[in-house]
């Protein structure tokens, strides 16, 4: 019973539907902070978030849902960061992290909605940073926000893959800098 309450039926076409998205995003999401280039890293976290969003439709957890679509324009925006005066500037995570608060407020279900809005405002500016270490780091303070979101929203795959990705950004966070950085000595 715990593992169909975590979103594994697969005694139904949607519990099989709703198993396999889960899976390809775990996939996407997690590999995505494996790869250095961060323009890859954002295409496939679009991908995992567009995949979250479905689990999210299929299964009624419609604060995730509207979240994942607000993350999905807010990667295309930061997708053509660099590109544009306007993209550049702070204004844009601060509308989306706006946004993000009154979508929250606006589905309200309990306290664990709130989280994944709050998580959205931090990762916003973590695609804002303009050090990839500095936006790893960020998207590790959101993920615990959606693991217990999604705890709440009896999601098995998004909770594995919270806790995938956040041990795959700190490992990231050591290939990348921590171990550069004692090389480069």
């Amino acid at each position: 019973m715990f593992l169909v309450d975590l979103g594994l039926d697969f005694s139904t076409p949607t519990g099989i539907a709703v198993s396999i998205i889960g899976f390809v995003a775990l996939i996407t999401f997690c590999s995505s902070f494996q790869v250095k280039n961060r323009r890859l890293l954002i295409i496939l976290q679009t991908i995992s978030f567009t995949c979250f969003g479905v689990q999210y439709l299929l299964t009624g957890a419609y604060t995730g849902l509207i979240l994942e679509a607000v993350c999905i324009g807010r990667n295309i925006l930061f997708y053509f960061k660099g590109n544009n005066k306007f993209l550049n500037s702070i204004f844009v995570p601060i509308i989306f992290g706006v946004s993000a608060i009154v979508i929250g407020i606006c589905t309200f279900d309990g306290w664990p909605s709130l989280l994944p809005a709050f998580a959205t405002v931090v990762q916003s500016f973590a695609l804002y940073a303009k050090k990839e270490e500095h936006s790893r780091l960020l998207f590790l303070v959101g993920s615990p926000m959606w693991l217990v979101y999604n705890i709440f929203s009896n999601l098995l795959f998004p909770v594995i893959t919270e806790c995938i990705n956040m041990v795959s950004i700190i490992i990231s966070v050591i290939r990348f800098y921590i171990k550069a950085k004692k090389e480069a000595k």
